[in-house]
Order: structure tokens, then sequence, then C-alpha cells
């Protein structure tokens, strides 16, 4: 993906910057007049969104550190990188007091400026990368953290979106590689069990004699011995349970799985005790 600076710059520092940025870098660049039009820009979430902001001191005049301020309030995630004459230390220390991430000095090395826009970027895809790994492992994933603009992906992100608000079962069908669990656990955190369990059972991994075991627990073993499995329904208790490829259970579990959605509860064949449990099903099929 291509990245996007956005640059408010003097007319005399513009072509170094952009020779940088287009020629050597590949990036698109967005300009800005002023620094109220970049805010504005910012705030009103333009396409393309900018990836970095470069700010030129001098042109932005006695308002510098008040649009830097400005971009941070509207876009605190964006790296912002001040252009500040050569010597001036106390412009670049009121740059980084106001939420600057770096500051250059010009005359611009492009050396240095193609290292700082590319380390300040790798540090921004860095933190949203663990953002992203936060989110799903609370379970928290939403909507944004699919990314695709084709009309058949904008499709399926609808269609999941209206489903994160019910409870009945869904089939997610995909190839190869499609992400599914990860349409999954959106659905999931897009719903009002967010936060809860989220359990994924791969059944073609499941031998016909454990299935039912795995799924609805075992506490004996045929011969009598205690052997304790608390059970893949239990454990999402609350949550979210995807079933990956369920054709592959054998019809005995089918059965019992369809009679636990239908009326939320089912007959243990371990014990032949009721077993109850609020749980979301999903499944994801090839």
């Amino acid at each position: 993906m291509t990245e996007t600076v956005l640059l408010v710059a003097e007319a005399l520092t513009k072509p170094v910057i952009t020779d940088v940025l287009r020629h050597k870098l590949s990036y698109h660049v967005k300009e800005a007049d002023n620094g109220e039009a970049a805010v504005r820009w910012l705030s009103e979430e333009q396409e393309p969104k900018p990836d970095i902001v470069l700010l030129d001191m001098q042109a932005l005049g006695e308002r510098a550190t008040d649009v830097v301020r400005g971009i941070r309030a509207v876009r605190p995630d964006i790296p912002v990188i001040s252009l500040i004459p050569y010597g001036d230390d106390r412009l670049a220390e009121s740059a980084i007091q106001a939420g600057a991430s770096d500051f250059l000095a010009k005359p611009l090395s492009s050396r240095r400026l193609s290292h700082t826009v590319q380390l300040l970027l790798k540090i921004k895809h860095m933190g949203n990368y663990m953002a992203w790994l936060e989110r799903r492992v609370a379970g928290h994933m939403d909507f944004f953290d699919i990314i695709g603009e084709h009309s058949a992906m904008a499709e399926a992100k609808r269609l999941a979106q209206q489903s994160a608000s019910s409870k009945i079962p869904v089939w997610i069908q995909g190839g190869a590689g499609t992400e599914k669990e990860l349409f999954a656990r959106v659905i999931h955190g897009a719903s009002r069990r967010s936060g809860k369990p989220f359990v994924t059972v791969n059944c073609q991994l499941l031998s016909a004699a454990m299935a039912e075991a795995v799924l609805f627990g075992q506490e004996k073993l045929p011969s009598g011995q205690a052997h304790f499995m608390p059970g893949k329904l239990p454990e999402a208790d609350q949550g979210t349970l995807l079933l990956e490829e369920p054709q592959h259970l054998p019809p005995e579990a089918q059965q019992r799985l369809l009679e636990f959605m239908e009326t939320g509860s089912v007959v243990s064949p371990d014990t032949g005790q009721k077993m109850k449990a609020d749980v979301r099903i999903l499944c994801a099929v090839t």
C-alpha cells in the first residue's frame, strides 16, 4: 500500500521534499495551503487518509506550534515532522513540546529526510500492529480491521455488520486464505459478546470418537476411568464458538449440535445430563 504524506511547506522547500517523497520513496503527497487547511483536512477524514505530516514551521508563522497541537488533537495517531531553520533550537524545542514526533533542520538533507520519514512510518505501523494484536486477543476487533475496497469485500463487510447484532448462526464461506476467521472475530468483536470467550474448533482434525467429547465435554473414558474434558461449548459460554469445516463432523455430533443450536441445551452423551450454555455459533467452510 502506497503511503500518503500531508505537506505544508514554503515554495522554496517543496521541490526538495516532493522529489524525495514522490520519486525516491514513491509516496503520495497531499499539499495543504496553510496550517488551518491541514487541520481541517485531517479532522474531516478526507481521502486519501495521510500516514504522516510534514510541517514547515517557517511557512506556518507565529501559529506554527498551535498547528502542531491542532493536528495532534484531531489525529494523535499520525506522526508529525517539523521542519526548522538550522540552529533555531528554541523553535525545535517548542515543536517537540507541542507534540511533533521529530524535527529536521533546513536546508534539508535528502538522505536524512528519507530516513526520518521511513523510520517514523515503521514505528507507526508497528504500533498499529500491536494495537491490532491487543484487540484480537481481547476480542475487541471491529470492521476497521478488515482492509479492502473491492465491491465483493464491501458487500461481505455489510452482511457481516448486519449479522453482528444478531444471535443467529452465521455461515462464512470462502476459499483458502480468505480470512474467514478474521471475519468471525470481527463479528464477535462488534457484537454484545465482545470481550467474552472466542473459541475455535477445527472439525477436520477431530476423529469420530473424539468429536462429541471435544464439543460437549467428557467426564470419563469408556472404561469408566475419570478423564475430565470441559468441552468447547461450555468453554465458549456467553461468547462465540467458531466451527471450522463443520461438515466433517460425524452425523451424531452434527445432530447434537443442531439440537443445541435450536434449544440452547443438549444432553451430554457422556453423563446423560443436560448441558446448557449461551453460545453464538459461527461456521467457516471452504
